[in-house]
């Protein structure tokens, strides 16, 4: 199966087998999704560490799309530190990289400390006749 067609067809296996879809989803690596923030218009990528059920929180302004009453948000400390590291890679991102999106997502751990992940997604050029997109989860 092509990669550019990694969704599609994880999408139609799950829709033919739904109770494989739990370990099909935490086995196949998919291609990073892009989203605009409802209330800044920012765009950030999706994964599934700012996941909660089907709703998605940005990292600019710390909301779920679709709206989530309960969702799981960071404390203030790592929400504080959150967005100091968005800061951090968009200038990294820039410099280095040249344009794109990056998106860092951090959480408070149950015992104590916090974990995160850093996401990159560049697309190619589109003045030229390459297609694609580079793609990293850190």
């Amino acid at each position: 199966m092509p990669p550019r067609m990694t969704a599609k067809n994880l999408s139609d296996i799950s829709m033919l087998c739904p109770d494989l879809t739990p370990d099909l989803l935490s086995m196949v690596d998919q291609p990073l999704r892009i989203q605009k923030d409802k209330q800044n218009g920012r765009e950030y990528i999706l994964c599934d560490y700012n996941r909660d059920g089907d709703s998605y929180r940005s990292p600019w302004s710390n909301s779920y799309d679709p709206q989530l009453e309960d969702g799981v948000l960071p404390t203030d400390k790592i929400r504080k530190l959150e967005i100091e590291a968005n800061a951090a890679f968009e200038a990294y991102r820039d410099m280095y990289y040249e344009g794109g999106i990056s998106s860092v997502y951090l959480w408070d751990l149950d015992n104590s400390g916090f974990a995160g992940v850093v996401c990159i997604k560049k697309d190619a050029d589109t003045l030229s006749d390459v297609k694609g997109s580079w793609e990293a989860m850190h």
